[in-house]
């Protein structure tokens, strides 16, 4: 019946001579008669689809080449999951359709990531949230466990597009609504009845399938239409994994001892909520850039000891020989030297008579905000040839380091 259907409206569309009124079908109908034909998506239309086909054609500042871009690297790198669990690849446009395929996307009821996912159902499937770092930010776990949910919906429903409202609304919304209707399965009849929101949900994702989604023999839309679109390639970040210490690290760490850079740390590492690599009770799988990930793995014991330092001093000739003992492993021109707090010293003014930032000082110690407690001992980062001017700080009185500050 199908093959019919396409014949037909393939003849409809090239003919010339049709009468003023008589049906013509469109380009976005003949690209989802198509893929329904050559790639088993199930067949709808609607004028909504279309209009939403009309915007990405016009490309406001570039965004539907954007979007191309995405797809096109996204479809590549998920293809084999899909092969692998014998599911449509056209599955894949529906984080595009929902997010852009945006992995940091978060919306009000709290589903995040690129498809995106609730919190119950990503726990569900195998993905963990944790103050520090949620999984559902992680490309690749999150596409994984959302086909899971996907291939479910459908064992449920036997209907894709029914599975696709589901998966962004919920089943209890799919399942109310045909009891509503006495399970009636003409879904066309069930998309008029859908609300706004789960509407916009099948709208959106056909439209991206005639837009951009390329059957093996076809043409693609905006080619029929004579508007075709440039492509923004979407690049990312090569990354190499490996396990990290047995202990959290902070960003301001990784970047002081290997020079990692923000946008590396953030973009290879999406499932992270902050700067900190926790230790969920077994290493974190951290992600670097591939030459300094071997350099992760080489000076892996020394990064530990770095992290560490020497133990708490009681004095200051304690704290010189603790700092010989075990001198920076980050390069032979600067060493640590160890001061012990007085009462009345402060973060800021400690930071200037030692020449470091506050945050710097607050990185090296692993602290947070400015309350310091006299007695305790802190590090600091310092070259090597004013190691002995810098470790003359501990004997110098208030007043002393006070006017050392003010003169820097």
């Amino acid at each position: 019946m199908r093959n019919w259907v396409w014949a037909i409206l393939l003849f409809c569309n090239s003919s010339l001579q049709a009468q003023p009124g008589s049906f013509r079908p469109t380009p976005t109908h003949l690209k989802l008669l198509e893929l329904s034909e050559k790639e088993d998506l199930p067949y709808f239309y609607h004028d909504d689809i279309e209009s939403s086909v009309q915007d990405f054609a016009r490309n406001y500042q570039g965004s539907s080449s954007q979007l191309l871009g995405r797809w096109i690297y996204f479809d590549s790198a998920f293809a084999s999951l899909c092969e692998e669990m014998n599911l449509p690849r056209w599955l894949l446009l529906i984080p595009l359709a929902n997010t852009g395929y945006e992995p940091k996307f978060r919306d009000s009821t709290g589903a995040s990531g690129l498809w995106p996912l609730p919190y119950n159902i990503g726990k569900k499937y195998g993905l963990k949230e944790l103050p520090l770092y949620d999984e559902r930010y992680d490309p690749s776990l999150s596409s994984r466990a959302a086909l899971q949910y996907l291939s479910a919906l459908y064992t449920i429903y036997q209907d894709w597009r029914l599975a696709i409202v589901a998966f962004r609304q919920g089943p209890i919304y799919v399942n109310q609504l045909l009891h509503s209707m006495n399970s009636l399965r003409d879904f066309e009849s069930i998309f008029e009845r859908l609300d706004p929101d789960a509407r916009q949900t099948i709208v959106q994702f056909y439209a991206c399938a005639a837009a951009f989604y390329r059957s093996d023999t076809g043409l693609n839309t905006f080619q029929m239409m004579g508007k075709p679109l440039s492509i923004t390639p979407y690049n990312t970040i090569p990354g190499k994994a490996v396990a990290s210490l047995n202990q959290p690290i902070d960003y301001s760490e990784l970047k002081q001892f290997f020079g990692l850079e923000w946008g590396d740390f953030q973009g290879l590492n999406l499932a992270l909520k902050s700067t900190v690599v926790p230790y969920p009770g077994r290493p974190f799988a951290l992600f670097l850039p591939p030459a300094m990930a071997d350099s992760f793995e080489s000076q892996r014991d020394s990064f530990a000891r770095w992290l560490a330092g020497p133990p708490p001093a009681t004095d200051t000739a304690s704290m010189e020989d603790s700092a010989q003992v075990q001198p920076a492993p980050i390069g032979p021109e600067y060493v640590w030297v160890y001061y012990k707090i007085k009462s009345g010293d402060n973060v800021y003014t400690l930071a200037d008579v030692f020449d470091c930032s506050s945050n710097q000082l607050r990185a090296w110690n692993r602290i947070s905000g400015n309350a310091i407690t006299a007695g305790k001992t802190l590090k600091f980062h310092v070259p090597a040839s004013r190691k002995a001017q810098y470790s003359s700080i501990n004997s110098m009185t208030h007043a002393q380091k006070k006017s050392l500050a003010d003169r820097d």
